[in-house]
């Protein structure tokens, strides 16, 4: 199975991401990610995932072959609303057998984080 992680970097190795692409063994094959802020990777990171693609995935996901399944783990709140929708869109696009979308269920005011803007709450 195919499987691609947007948002890979986020905390504890990729969390949900990284438990995702792990499964039921630390290290999977076939599975990729998408990183916007390349300081969060670490060795963990690179053992999970086969290949990490480093740039803003909106721009990147129609740029990918197809996956089974696409996990956007708590990414999509960090995007405006337009943008989130094309990223979905373009993951329904890709992706042929399942969309996993985790957000949080109320609106947290998050700026930025570790002097990364990506981690600003954009849409509520």
């Amino acid at each position: 199975m195919q499987r691609l992680t947007v948002g890979v970097g986020d905390v504890l190795f990729g969390r949900p991401g990284g438990l995702a692409a792990a499964g039921n063994q630390f290290r999977t094959q076939n599975s990729n990610g998408i990183e916007g802020h390349a300081a969060y990777l670490t060795p963990m990171h690179r053992f999970l995932y086969d290949r990490i693609h480093i740039g803003d995935a909106a721009r990147l996901l129609p740029k990918l072959p197809s996956y089974d399944l696409i996990f956007l783990g708590d990414i999509i709140e960090h995007f405006e609303k337009a943008a989130g929708l094309v990223l979905l869109s373009d993951a329904f696009t890709k992706a042929g057998k399942a969309v996993i979308v985790s957000t949080p269920k109320f609106e947290t005011a998050q700026e930025d984080l570790c002097g990364n803007e990506l981690e600003r709450h954009r849409t509520i």
